[in-house]
């Protein structure tokens, strides 16, 4: 076996290993994700828009910095005051310039606006103001299937490796 050939096997191992560990990842996270789109079942409670920020996102110099939205609000359920900042449950969370993140604050959740909120009825403290998320259970199914492949590839890839590598050299092997 060459040292080529040896670090060919390594790298397979190394690929399949990586794959297995996104897998996994994938599988640790799909159940979150149907969990999270499990809100879009959830009783609603009318809530109050307490508070408005935007919080620094991203900001590399010379370009302008980018902010997140911050929403406080506050809501009641079995007669218990309960209060929240979760928005969604989207991975990619929106990301504004400032003046365009102050004009969405203001459209959407304004101080002191009443607003429609989506509580977990086994844990009323959990909330969101959107329902759903759809997108993390792609990109859980998206990471288990794509890793699943991979595995099976570079399990081939090394199964015929070392097929050739401990075959008998033939006569055309000596020329």
């Amino acid at each position: 076996m060459t040292l080529k050939d040896r670090g060919f096997l390594i790298l397979l191992n190394g690929l399949m290993i990586c794959s297995l560990l996104l897998f996994v990842s994938g599988l640790i996270v799909l159940p979150a994700g149907c969990r999270r789109d499990r809100s879009t079942a959830w009783p609603v409670a009318t809530g109050l828009v307490a508070a408005t920020a935007l919080r620094l996102d991203f900001h590399k110099p010379p370009q302008a910095p980018y902010y997140r939205p911050f929403v406080c609000y506050t809501y009641n359920v079995g007669g218990i005051p309960r209060a929240n900042t979760k928005i969604n449950y989207s991975d990619s969370s929106r990301t504004f310039h400032k003046e365009d993140g102050l004009a969405w604050l203001n459209e959407n959740y304004p101080v002191g606006k009443q607003i429609s909120v989506f509580y977990n009825p086994d844990d009323p403290d959990m909330s969101v103001l959107e329902r759903g998320a759809k997108e993390l259970i792609w990109i859980a199914i998206a990471m288990t299937s794509m890793s699943s492949l991979c595995f099976v590839a570079a399990w081939i890839l090394r199964r015929r490796t070392r097929q050739r590598l401990s075959a008998p050299a033939g006569p055309l092997a000596d020329s």
